[in-house]
């Protein structure tokens, strides 16, 4: 059984995943102590213990702050297992899918843009359907994509410089070095029509590294309703007007205290059908 002392210190996702990473120890147990000194904690601590708890089972989790996990715990045997991610990188490093796929059977369809992943990202998810256009507000454009050479933050030209009063350290790194290429674009809506053949996947992963606000901005909630969400938003201004979207379309946002740079909405219908089976 570890021991770590979290000296009264409060922590969160992001902190408890990298610290499990870097020592090896095991996700569940790490967590499980952190909530018990009281160093992890919510607005909603019944929720998150029944997180925990299911964390003890899982294998080759792989996100930043156990979105594919959470993922797992959300959709659990009531809803279908599918998912879309995207951008996916490499499909393997930091991935929120790829677990739910490997150990526990998850269909789904990544997004990746950028050319630097496409041989990587077809290597490490040969089961997972690949879509290498540029998820967007709308379909049939062509726009300016800045591959950089810190890979993961690779991004649509117009949005390299997003997160520079937020988080200029991820500026700084991805406009060092890059190059420029043109990408055709989809929309989120002709990919579920497409490639879910208009059923919606129950778990769908944002991480575009600016332009999440405007992918989302065209989805159409009437049509589609994804359980949850999980959406990266690096502090930006572009968080709140997330906040809002989703909040208008009938979306809960959770755990918001400890989910650091991401948003995670879960759909009130869906919620309450979670929470009618812990409280």
């Amino acid at each position: 059984m570890i021991k770590v002392d979290f000296n009264n210190q409060k922590v969160n996702l992001f902190n408890i995943a990298t610290f499990a990473y870097s020592k090896n120890i095991e996700h569940s147990l790490l967590l499980r102590e952190a909530f018990n000194q009281e160093a992890l904690s919510t607005d909603d601590n019944k929720l998150l213990l029944n997180f925990i708890e299911s964390t003890k089972d899982k294998k080759n989790i792989k996100s930043q702050l156990y979105q594919d996990a959470f993922a797992a715990f959300i959709i659990g045997e009531k809803f279908d297992k599918t998912f879309l991610e995207f951008g996916a990188t490499n499909g393997l490093d930091l991935s929120n899918s790829y677990m739910l796929e490997k150990s526990l059977g998850w269909k789904g369809t990544l997004s990746e843009p950028s050319t630097q992943w496409h041989d990587d990202l077809r290597k490490n998810r040969p089961f997972s359907d690949i879509i290498t256009d540029c998820i967007w507000s709308e379909s049939g454009k062509v726009l300016d994509f800045f591959i950089s050479d810190v890979g993961v933050l690779s991004t649509l030209d117009v949005f390299k410089e997003s997160d520079k009063l937020s988080m200029p350290g991820n500026t700084n790194a991805r406009i060092k070095n890059g190059k420029n290429i043109f990408v055709k674009t989809i929309s989120l809506n002709d990919v579920i029509q497409k490639n879910f053949k208009g059923k919606t996947p129950s778990y769908i992963s944002v991480d575009t590294e600016g332009s999440e606000y405007q992918i989302l901005s065209a989805f159409d909630f009437s049509r589609f309703r994804p359980v949850f969400f999980t959406v990266e938003h690096n502090f930006t201004n572009q968080q709140e007007k997330i906040d809002n979207l989703m909040l208008s379309n009938d979306y809960v946002r959770i755990l918001k205290n400890i989910t650091t740079f991401d948003g995670w909405y879960v759909s009130a219908e869906a919620l309450t059908q979670i929470k009618d089976n812990i409280y």
